[in-house]
This record gives structure tokens, sequence and C-alpha cells, in this order.
């Protein structure tokens, strides 16, 4: 088995083979590498558990100085790696898997890095929220004692086949890989590439049984959002795990003709679960409107029979109870906390309340879901309302998509 020499995205099948079947990789044999492709061995050559060994025959090769330059060593040791030029890549690092997580400031953190300019902050917006998703999806489902690994890169017209200058963003882990993740509420599941096609469907989820809508931290929407915005925006997407490889990609110039494969995968597959996105900046400038189409596209597949409405955006009943958003944003162990000793209570004992979403930017559902699930059904059960104010129109999609599935059965 010859090495690749490449770490192309729309090529990821000669590294994957030789992540999952090898035991050493010589850094210096690669000729063209690439930011997803560090963070695919990244995962497997942690110290405190590597079944992967780097090698470099020749330290001064442009893939060792990349590798260097971008933190490679480091996020294998556990260490923070400032890179150099910080308009172009965020250096590899680890994200620790903790019920405590708040993904927020790591993304925002990460797009900033590489979207550095005002100009481009709907940009950055809609990369963050791509981000959240993949950390989030990451600490939730791998079981990976040690976490994931992060990068992103700012890539110039040409890089990795594309036209125009574009983001790449990759999450990985040495965890239990997609089809075990879900075989637990999804028994019936025969193998590792239905797993990955289902995974991309909205509300499938390892912590979903079938015909559910989700459990406090998770509305099973993560991959689904990820796979849209790929369609939407010309990019691209890779989803390799323990016994299947899916690539998704989106004509650049129709964003209607979608190509989803499952590539040629001989042996085990990538041992864990690596996450790869792609896409133009040109395309995902309207952060608004990219999230309004893709809950769109969600509410299309989201269980509605509920007639009623809960969720008020009138003027609010000026008894009723006030809190701010803010202080659990995208945090989803905080927004359960604050669900559970706030907002139930408040609603059992039929108190109207009023959410105030000033200042929320990002918004996902998987957010939405912990915040609002069960508080949405103890207001329906006693017919209290809750008001929204200060809500942007993609926080009000959000919430309309939540509050379709949560009110469904």
């Amino acid at each position: 088995m010859v090495q690749p020499l490449s770490m192309h995205i729309g090529d990821p099948t000669p590294l994957l083979q030789w992540i999952a079947r090898q035991e050493v990789f010589d850094l210096s044999a690669v000729k063209v590498p690439s930011i997803w492709g560090l963070t695919a061995l990244a995962a497997q050559c942690r110290n405190e558990q590597p079944r992967l060994r780097i090698e470099r025959s020749d330290p001064s090769s442009a893939a060792s100085r990349f590798a260097h330059a971008v933190g490679f060593e480091s996020a294998c040791a556990g260490t923070f790696h400032r890179v150099a030029d910080q308009s172009r890549t965020c250096a590899i690092e680890r994200i620790k898997m903790l019920s405590s997580l708040d993904p927020q400031p790591v993304a925002e953190r990460i797009a900033r890095l590489i979207l550095p300019s005002e100009e481009e902050e709907e940009t950055r917006r809609t990369f963050v929220y791509v981000l959240v998703e993949l950390i989030r999806n990451v600490s939730q489902h791998s079981r990976d004692p040690l976490g994931g690994i992060v990068a992103a890169q700012r890539m110039d017209a040409g890089s990795g086949g594309y036209r125009k200058d574009h983001v790449q963003v990759a999450v990985a882990d040495a965890g239990i890989g997609i089809l075990e993740a879900l075989r637990g509420f999804h028994p019936t599941l025969a193998n590792a590439k239905e797993a990955c096609e289902k995974a991309l469907w909205p509300h499938y989820s390892g912590t979903f049984e079938e015909g559910l809508t989700g459990t406090a931290e998770n509305a099973g929407l993560g991959l689904f959002f990820i796979a849209e915005m790929t369609k939407l925006t010309g990019g691209r997407l890779l989803l390799a795990t323990r016994g299947a490889t899916l690539s998704l990609v989106s004509d650049d110039e129709s964003t209607e003709r979608n190509h989803i494969q499952f590539l040629d995968q001989a042996g085990p597959g990538y041992p864990g679960t690596i996450v790869a996105f792609e896409a133009p900046f040109d395309s995902v400038a309207d952060y608004y409107a990219i999230i309004e189409t893709i809950q769109q596209r969600a509410q299309t597949r989201a269980p509605g029979r509920t007639s009623h409405r809960w969720l008020r955006y009138d003027e609010p009943d000026p008894t009723a109870f006030g809190l701010s958003v803010r202080i659990a944003a995208e945090s989803t162990p905080k927004a359960v906390e604050l669900a559970a000793k706030a907002l139930v209570p408040k609603l059992a004992a039929k108190q109207a309340l009023k959410l105030d979403f000033t200042g929320i930017e990002i918004f996902t559902q998987s957010f939405a879901h912990a915040l609002l699930y069960e508080p949405l059904r103890v207001a329906w059960a006693l017919k209290t309302p809750i008001w929204i104010v200060n809500a942007k129109p993609s926080v009000r999609s959000t919430l309309a998509l939540l509050e379709r599935y949560a009110l469904s059965g």
C-alpha cells in the first residue's frame, strides 16, 4: 500500500485508508497537506493513546513545516499553539469532553481568527454556527475520553479544486463511530452506511428513539443543518467514520445539483469520526437567509400536528416573568439548568414568561431545544404563554421549528 502524497478533500480515500490500516505515517512524503488531513491524523496521534506514529524523514519538507506552523505537535501533546499568520489559519487544538462544554466561545474565536474583518461579520456568523454544531456533535456522541480535535483554515481560490476563496473547517475524534452512537436507540440499523445516511436526517440522533424528538440537550439537527448548508452554499462535506465514508458535493454553479456518494472503503474505515466542511466566502455571506432556509427545510420534515401556538410575539402581559436568554447562550447544560430551575417552575405555577433575545446572534436548534423543549410542553399542558421579545428573524424561525415538533405528539 503506497502512502498518499496529498490530503485532497475531493479524494480523501487514500489518506483515510492509510490511517485505518497502517501504524506509521511519514508526513514528509506528503506533497499537498491540508488542515482537514492534519486534523484526521491528530485525533489518532494524541500522546495519551497513540494508535498512529508520525515520522518526518525530512523535517524541512513543506508538509512538515505546515504541520508545525498550525500546531500539529501541540495538539497531539494537548498544549496550545499560536500560529504565526492568524488571519488565515486557526491552530489545530483539542476540545474537551465535558458536560459543561460551551462551544460558542471556541467557535467564535476560531471564526474571528480566520475571518477577522468587520466586513466579514455575516460570513463569520455562518461559520460560527457550523463550528458550534460540529463541536457539540463530538461532545455529545463520540465517547472519546480525550475529546476531539478542531481546526479551520482560510484558503485561496484554486486550493483543493475550488475556483473561489473558501474556508475549510474540520472536527475529528477517535470515538465509537456513528453506527454505535446511533445503535442504542436505533437497533435495526443495518450498517455504518445506513447510519451515516440517516445521521443527515433531521431528528435522527444517538439520543433519539424512533418517532421521538429528542432529549434535554439534543435536537438531532446538527449534521442535518451542516448537510443542508453544504447544499445551499456550493460546498463540500466529508463524513468519515468506522465502516463508512460519505461525500456530499454541491455544484457551485447550481446549488440544486447535489451529489451524495459513499466512497470506496477497503478496511474498517476511519477509527473514530471526522467531519470536514468547506464553502466559498461569497455563498455564506447572508447568514440570516441561510439559517431561515434551512429551518424551513427542517420544518417540512418535522411533525406538525399542533394547531395552537404558545410562543407569542405580541405585546407581553405586564405580569409576565422576564428573563434574558444571554445568560445561557449556546451552552446546552446551562440552558437545561435554566429550564429546570426557572422556566418550568414558573410555568407550573401558571406564571407567564417573557424571554428577551437581545444580543442573540447565533441560535442553534440544539440550544433552543435544551432551553425550551420541556417548558413548551408544560406551557401547552397548562395553557400558559411564553412571550418572545427582541428576537431576530432567524431566531424566530428556529423557535417556530422547535414549537412545531415539540407539540406534535
